[in-house]
């Protein structure tokens, strides 16, 4: 199973579900409503990660991020703001 290192060095498990639920809350912030379209988008964005953290031992969050806003940015350009909008409110 995959860890993630968080920015401040914590580790979690890979949990494919927030990942999804994060995808999902940047959709609705974004007002991209549409249940079919986003559950695709959120599948699809999902599975490059998904995949690209099986069999490693470890991933960085920033790694995982950079890859989802990428895809984000390529198929709902709406969706990947919502994101960025959110993380800058965060910090």
């Amino acid at each position: 199973m995959t860890d993630v290192i968080k920015r401040d060095g914590r580790r979690e498990r890979f949990d494919e579900e927030k990942l999804k639920a994060s995808i999902l809350a940047a959709a609705r912030e974004a007002g991209v409503m549409s249940k079919r379209g986003v559950e695709d988008l959120i599948e699809n964005v999902s599975a490059t990660v998904i995949a690209f953290s099986r069999g490693k031992k470890e991933v960085e969050t920033k790694t995982l991020k950079d890859m989802i806003l990428t895809d984000l940015d390529r198929v709902e350009k709406r969706i990947s703001e919502a994101w960025r909008e959110f993380d800058r409110t965060k910090q």
